[in-house]
């Protein structure tokens, strides 16, 4: 095992509207053996509302107050018989979070306390010149004055990709999933899976093209409610493609 290492950081803002903040974080790392390391962080933040959530008609309130947190992680990370992995369980407090909900009218606006907590998983891998990897979120994100759950916030996510180099392209293929999202104060939406593809082509030393396709197969699936039970459209299948040429 190596030696421990500690990294830490701080932030000012000035803010015309708010005044002047300060805000920082600490890590430190704790080798356990040759390929397994303990990390333990905390770090304090704060968000100025956008210019959305103060003056977007229909949405956005003059009144909002800025968000400050206060988040605390243990995680364990290491690599064994190739695989890289990462397990980290996290505890927010957030005063004023910035939030749309029936407590205020569906404009933006502020909880006065909010508790989220939960746990991260992170594989990646390679088989057979495939590059693998996986996330794997559990949220819990409550309002601490009454206990309910925040609206807008899956519970559980799950995201999978899988890329190989084929010469001068990479191709990749990926799903995302998400299940116990709320909106519209607690109503529950259903769980969804979308897919989508990728790849890179490098042209020349300088010269790239790439393609995306997001929801492959034009799955109809629900983000937020625009009233207790209607739907807010969300995109079906996205294509696009991008060229990219750098100068010297």
């Amino acid at each position: 095992a190596g030696p421990a290492n500690i990294v830490a950081s701080i932030r000012y803002d000035d803010n015309e509207a708010y005044g002047d903040n300060t805000n920082g974080s600490v890590s430190a790392g704790l080798p356990i053996s040759e390929d397994i390391q303990l990390v333990a962080s905390f770090g304090t933040a704060f968000r100025a509302p956008t210019f959305n959530e103060l003056y977007y008609p229909f949405y956005g309130s003059p009144d909002v107050l800025p968000e400050e947190s206060q988040t605390a992680e243990l995680a364990l990370k290491g690599y064994q018989a190739g695989l890289d992995w990462r397990v980290s369980v996290f505890h927010s407090d957030v005063e004023n979070l910035i939030a749309s909900s029936a407590a205020t009218n569906y404009l933006a606006g502020n909880i006065n306390e909010a508790d989220l907590q939960g746990v991260e998983v992170e594989l990646s891998t390679q088989v057979m010149g495939w590059n693998l990897s996986a996330t794997a979120d559990f949220l819990d994100a409550r309002d601490a004055s009454s206990n309910e759950y925040l609206d807008d916030r899956a519970a559980w996510s799950l995201g999978l990709n899988a890329g190989r180099q084929f010469n001068k392209l990479y191709v990749s293929v990926d799903t995302k999933a998400e299940h116990g999202r709320h909106d519209r104060s607690g109503t529950n939406l259903g769980g969804f899976a979308i897919f989508g593809m990728s790849a890179v082509y490098d042209y020349a030393e300088r010269f790239q093209i790439s393609g995306r396709i997001d929801n492959l197969f034009n799955k109809d699936y629900t983000l937020n409610l625009a009233s207790s039970t209607d739907s807010y459209e969300t995109e079906g299948t996205l294509a696009k493609i991008g060229v990219k040429y750098t100068f010297k």
